[in-house]
């Protein structure tokens, strides 16, 4: 069942007035100096320093006032952040004492922040198996309410499964000029690799992977009833058995190539873990990326 509305804009609140209140200058720079935008844009003209560049010079303004100017340069920062988030049933599974949305919501939230801080545009897509919530490119900070409130709308429903290649498939559609996008997931979910990596091609792409193998850790002689969220399913394995042990491994295998692939595509996945506080992740994260350009 969803969130009623008095809780869900008390939860809104209470994440917007943490993230602005956690979320300091040093956080926004360094978001700023690793997902830099496409160029740079002329910004004004002052007088010549010693030191500066002589190309900068502007020519019709020094013999106006017979004194040399330089014209001053800033980022060009209008480009797009895609903020791709899961919303599948499976997130609301426990890792650690917070369940997945709630990381995931946290992680938007820093996120999309930073992003409209530095002064991108950002736009929020939400996906199941299908699309389930598309938030149209917009700017500035005064955005940053509506989006956590439109993904804590789908906290707590059930029903809804994974697909990935689906929302992959509407990106390589929809972007047509080089945007930054940050997929959220807990990648549930299986040969999408192809489109991922056609996205990547003229994109930046971060997969954020939530999730913890600990989830499929195989434990000797014992009998394991699960719950899929998403078939609304029970079902068993029996762990004595070879073959259903063998399974679960296999699985946490496939993880572990998937990523080593993408690594290899040079593209980076930041994984989640429930030990460590997620700003500071995502600010290590930030700056092993520096090392990695």
């Amino acid at each position: 069942m969803s969130l009623d509305h008095k809780t869900l804009i008390k939860k809104v609140k209470k994440i917007s007035l943490f993230t602005s209140r956690n979320i300091d200058s040093f956080f926004i720079g360094d978001y700023k100096s690793i997902f830099k935008g496409d160029g740079i844009e002329f910004n004004d003209v002052r007088e010549y320093q010693y030191g500066d560049n002589f190309k900068d010079i502007d020519w019709n303004i020094t013999a106006r006032f017979n004194k040399p100017y330089i014209k001053r340069f800033v980022e060009e920062r209008e480009r797009i952040v895609y903020f791709v988030v899961d919303v599948s049933s499976s997130l609301n599974t426990f890792i650690g004492q917070k369940n997945k949305f709630e990381i995931m919501a946290e992680i938007l939230a820093i996120l999309s922040y930073s992003a409209l801080a530095a002064g991108d545009k950002v736009s929020v897509i939400l996906f199941s198996d299908g699309i389930e919530k598309i938030i149209k490119p917009t700017k500035g900070l005064r955005s940053f309410y509506n989006i956590i409130l439109q993904f804590l709308v789908y906290e707590n429903k059930i029903g809804l499964k994974t697909n990935i290649n689906n929302v992959l498939r509407l990106l390589n559609n929809i972007v047509r000029k080089k945007s930054l996008v940050f997929l959220i997931s807990d990648f549930f979910d299986d040969n999408y690799e192809k489109n991922l990596l056609k996205l990547s091609l003229k994109n930046e792409i971060i997969p954020i992977i939530v999730n913890n193998d600990r989830e499929f850790l195989p434990i000797d002689n014992c009998i394991i009833q699960f719950y899929d969220i998403e078939t609304e399913r029970f079902f068993r394995l029996n762990l004595n058995k070879k073959e259903h042990k063998n399974h679960l491994q296999n699985l946490i295998e496939e993880r572990r190539k998937t990523i080593q692939n993408l690594i290899k595509r040079k593209i980076f996945p930041l994984v989640i873990s429930e030990e460590k506080d997620i700003h500071l992740q995502l600010l290590e994260y930030f700056r092993r990326r520096k090392h990695q350009k």
